[in-house]
């Protein structure tokens, strides 16, 4: 069964508001998305190391990992 009418110059100024209130809000959330990402890897950099090596670490010196520098 066909619409009984078919005018689709009619039929798009109608819809032209609702495709358009579409497009906004896909571009609104696009950005919102893309925002909270920019906020999560600026909190993921801001993480400090800690300021000094627990005691209970060995030291070690150079490359080979011996731990002694009398060599």
């Amino acid at each position: 069964m066909t619409a009984p009418e078919t005018n689709t110059d009619t039929q798009a100024s109608r819809h032209r508001p609702a495709i358009i209130g579409i497009l906004i809000a896909v571009l609104l959330g696009g950005l919102f998305f893309f925002l909270n990402m920019i906020d999560v890897a600026d909190e993921a950099e801001v993480e400090e190391l800690p300021a000094s090596v627990p005691q209970d670490a060995p030291a070690t010196t150079g490359t080979d990992g011996a731990g002694s520098a009398s060599e």
